[in-house]
């Protein structure tokens, strides 16, 4: 996809968009399939990933991790 709309429609995914701007992406991805689709997707992701994250994660964990990377 190229549409110069795209970095704004992922601001707007992820609620990182000022508020005043929301309206005119709507605008937009209203009326461009391929914004359309990028949003479907990156608004499925999130969902995903926010789930994902839901759980919390013990704290032995993240020292596991930190270990493996250091």
């Amino acid at each position: 996809m190229n549409c110069e709309w795209e970095e704004r429609i992922a601001f707007y995914a992820g609620g990182d968009l000022a508020p005043a701007e929301a309206p005119a992406v709507e605008r937009h991805a209203a009326e461009c399939a391929g914004c359309q689709l990028l949003l479907s997707g990156l608004r499925e992701s999130l969902g995903m990933l926010r789930e994902a994250h839901a759980e919390p994660v013990e704290a032995a964990h993240f020292a596991a991790v930190r270990a493996r990377v250091l």
